[in-house]
């Protein structure tokens, strides 16, 4: 509930911007859509700017609820233990991302101090204890995820370089699993080679272009 209203918070401020969120975040949510509904007879006039600073409140708000609700959300998902359990994990972790992620997105463009809560969330959401699923598939999902948002628009490669330093801050240890170690090191060498951790990045912001032959993430979510 509170991933979805957090998504549709996102869409409209990157709609009052005139922007838009990357394609595989709006197909997660896809099957939640509602036909169109017809104008209400009574509206209100709402200021533009007053609008957007509302919503990037509220936006502030829910993610506070999310991070607060997550590990309880988490830890009801540890009542089983079957092939199809692991699916209603990933489903859950995934749907929950994409939210996130959206929030960074706008984060990222119109709101640059709104990241830290955004960042905050995200370290919940990795750290969440499942009994059948290893921290590092919760990894592999953001790496994958990263991987298509930056494929589809460089703008975003600084902004994920900058979340997987932050996340590596606050946890230096996920660099000793390898599953997780490969996957960023892969997320560099495609769109960043030879960026070290730990070392400042400015966004090169001349043209340039990826070979979608050599786009092969080979990690599976």
């Amino acid at each position: 509930m509170f991933s979805y209203l957090n998504f549709l918070i996102s869409d409209n401020i990157m709609t009052y911007f005139m922007d838009s969120l990357p394609s595989s975040i709006n197909k997660k949510f896809d099957s939640f859509k509602l036909p169109p509904l017809s104008n209400p007879e009574d509206t209100i006039e709402v200021n533009g700017n007053q609008k957007h600073e509302q919503l990037f409140q509220l936006q502030l708000d829910i993610l506070s609820l999310i991070n607060e609700y997550l590990p309880l959300e988490s830890n009801s998902y540890n009542s089983g233990s079957s092939t199809i359990s692991d699916k209603l994990i990933i489903i859950f972790h995934e749907q929950i991302l994409m939210s996130i992620l959206s929030s960074l997105l706008c984060a990222q463009i119109y709101l640059e101090s709104q990241k830290n809560d955004v960042y905050i969330v995200i370290h919940t959401l990795l750290n969440s204890k499942y009994n059948q699923i290893p921290q590092s598939r919760l990894w592999i999902s953001l790496i994958n995820t990263a991987n298509d948002i930056c494929f589809d628009d460089l703008r975003h490669i600084k902004l994920f370089i900058d979340l997987f330093q932050d996340q590596i801050n606050r946890d230096p240890n996920v660099l000793n699993d390898d599953l997780i170690k490969g996957g960023l090191q892969y997320f560099i060498e495609t769109f960043q080679p030879h960026h070290k951790w730990f070392e400042d990045y400015k966004q090169d912001d001349t043209f340039q272009e990826l070979d979608a032959g050599n786009f092969k993430f080979l990690y599976s979510s």
